[in-house]
């Protein structure tokens, strides 16, 4: 018999289109262009769609930090755009974190783990 991991099992399912999760007539995020970050040294990609903006911050390495907003400045909980947005910006198989922050330390953020960092942990 032939093991296959949980990973190996998702990407089955999305080739076969057996995968629920997926938001019928998602709009790829695209990408509108890089400008410099205001608030440190590195620079900024920004990404749109009809729904959502996204700023992904490029000077914090390993980790990919993106800063998401929906254009009609309603709140965001829905967990399948926010991972289409994950996958759409830095690829299906790339984990992203989501914090729960004390008040005094609220931010709109998701941190996705770059492929370096990524690549020695095992998601079996």
């Amino acid at each position: 018999m032939i093991k296959v991991s949980s990973q190996q099992k998702r990407k089955l399912q999305r080739e076969m289109g057996n995968n629920k999760w997926y938001v019928k007539d998602w709009q790829v995020m695209k990408f509108i262009g890089t400008e410099n970050d205001a608030t440190s040294t590195g620079t900024i990609d920004i990404y749109a769609n009809n729904m959502y903006s996204c700023i992904k911050r490029n000077n914090e390495p390993p980790v990919m930090r993106l800063s998401i907003k929906r254009n009609d400045i309603a709140l965001i909980h829905n967990w399948q755009h926010l991972q289409h947005i994950k996958n759409d910006i830095c690829g299906d198989e790339y984990e992203a974190i989501g914090i729960y922050p004390p008040i005094s330390r609220i931010l709109d953020h998701m941190w996705v783990l770059s492929e370096v960092e990524y690549a020695g942990i095992s998601v079996n």
